[in-house]
């Protein structure tokens, strides 16, 4: 119930506001149907989001990425 909350609140922000990048991101792994559900509209899914896991690096990249885009 709570994971379909988190989607349709991300699918209203989404159509409210047409972000050119959107992305998620948790120290937590997410539950894999929200994962899909949230890609599937458009979100960036980056889990593991702490210092010294990848997760950081590559939420990184992305910030960098959409900075420079």
């Amino acid at each position: 119930m709570r994971e379909k909350k988190i989607l349709q609140q991300m699918k209203d922000y989404v159509e409210n506001y047409k972000p050119k990048t959107n992305v998620l991101a948790s120290p937590y792994n997410i539950d894999p149907l929200l994962k899909r559900g949230l890609e599937h509209i458009g979100v960036i899914v980056v889990e593991g989001v702490r210092p010294g896991d990848p997760g950081l690096e590559e939420f990184k990249r992305i910030v960098q990425r959409a900075l420079t885009s």
